[in-house]
């Protein structure tokens, strides 16, 4: 009886221990599953576009508004919250484009039109430098990527 009690003990704990190895093994796969979703094509470009967008909202379009009036630039830009300031790639990538090369890279590897690629920037109440919305609208091959070097 004895005998029998320490062999069913050791076949639970070899159970438990496939078990948790199981789960474990699930769990990394799961995960990976999720992260490699996260990483789209689509996901790349939306993310390059409102990195960009953010680059040029921030840092040309806002303090060259209104000579700098932030009342000025406040009544100007409440004109824009609802319809938004529409920048397509073409605009985008000809500012910074030292610092925009990665992303200019990552949208032209999916063929992305470079006029129909776009980002509509909507300012929102209080129209601060960072008062604001950004809406990706792409055009890309996401299918055939562009494998130019």
């Amino acid at each position: 009886m004895n005998e029998k009690n320490k062999s069913n003990k050791i076949k639970i704990i070899i159970c438990s221990i496939a078990a948790v190895i199981i789960i474990i093994i699930l769990i990394l796969l799961l995960t990976l599953g999720v992260l490699n979703r996260k990483n789209t094509p689509e996901k790349q470009v939306e993310k390059a576009l409102k990195d960009m967008a953010k680059n040029f909202y921030e840092d040309l379009y806002y303090p060259n508004l209104e000579n700098g009036n932030d009342k000025k630039r406040a009544d100007f830009l409440s004109k824009f919250d609802k319809i938004g300031i529409k920048v397509n790639f073409e605009n985008l990538s000809k500012y910074n484009t030292k610092q925009n090369e990665k992303y200019i890279k990552i949208i032209e590897k999916y063929n992305c039109d470079k006029y129909e690629t776009k980002v509509i920037i909507k300012p929102t109440n209080k129209y601060k430098k960072d008062d604001y919305i950004i809406i990706v609208e792409t055009s890309c091959n996401f299918d055939k990527k562009n494998d130019k070097k």
